[in-house]
C-alpha cells in the first residue's frame, strides 16, 4: 500500500536511487531503509518528496486524490486544490495533525495487544 505508492512514484520521478536520495537531502541508506520497511515515511520526507517531485503527500501517505496534483480542504475535510499559499500551508498543517492522530491510535491499539 504505502510502499507501493512509494515504489510507483519512484518509477514515475524516473531518476536512481542515489539522484533521488541526494535531491532529497538524505542518505542512499535512508532511501533504501524505507524501500525496506525499516524506516517509516514521515510528514517530513513526505513534504520534501512533494516540494521537489510534486507529488501529492496525502495520495502518497493516505492514498487519497491523485499522485501529482496539490493538496487541499474544504471546511467538510474534503479534498481540493489550493488556491493560494495560505491553503497550501494550512493543507501542510492539517496533514501533520492528521499523520499524528493516527499514528496515536496506531500506539493505542498496539498497546493493547501489547499487554495482552
Amino acid at each position: 500500500m504505502l510502499l507501493n505508492r512509494f515504489n510507483k512514484a519512484l518509477k514515475y520521478i524516473g531518476l536512481k536511487q542515489d539522484e533521488i536520495a541526494n535531491k532529497l537531502d538524505m542518505s542512499i541508506y535512508d532511501l533504501r531503509n524505507i524501500l525496506t520497511k525499516k524506516k517509516k515515511i514521515t510528514p517530513e520526507i513526505a513534504l520534501k518528496i512533494e516540494k521537489e517531485f510534486k507529488i501529492n503527500p496525502c495520495w502518497l501517505i493516505f492514498g487519497r486524490g491523485e499522485m501529482t496534483t496539490d493538496i487541499g480542504f474544504d471546511l467538510d475535510g474534503s479534498f481540493k486544490s489550493p488556491k493560494s499559499e495560505e491553503e497550501r500551508n494550512y493543507a501542510i498543517e492539517q496533514l501533520a495533525l492528521q499523520m499524528k492522530d493516527i499514528q496515536k491510535k496506531v500506539n493505542e491499539i498496539q498497546s493493547k495487544y501489547d499487554t495482552k
